[in-house]
């Protein structure tokens, strides 16, 4: 986020949920000096998050994967149903 910040100062990287790491990721946001450019959402309602995909420029999905290596792959299906493609990159 520091080096797109260098090209592109005004980035914005929006961080809906609230998982595991919610406790730790103001801190580490702060410690890296990104206040302005990353803003933690908390939970949405998937009306919101649908809306907020659909705005994104380019959307990173992490994704979790279940049952070994060849296992479902939990993220992506949600975020194509809930966003659509509208003509974005998805990561």
């Amino acid at each position: 986020m520091k080096l797109l910040r260098q090209r592109l100062p005004d980035v914005l990287l929006l961080i809906p949920g609230d998982g595991p790491l919610q406790e730790e990721l103001p801190t580490r946001i702060n410690e890296a000096e990104l206040d302005g450019n990353v803003k933690l959402l908390s939970f949405l309602p998937d009306q919101h998050l649908a809306a907020l995909y659909r705005a994104a420029t380019i959307r990173v999905v992490t994704t979790v994967a279940l049952g070994g290596d060849y296992g479902r792959i939990v993220g992506l299906d949600a975020i194509g149903r809930l966003a659509g493609s509208g003509g974005r990159a998805l990561v």
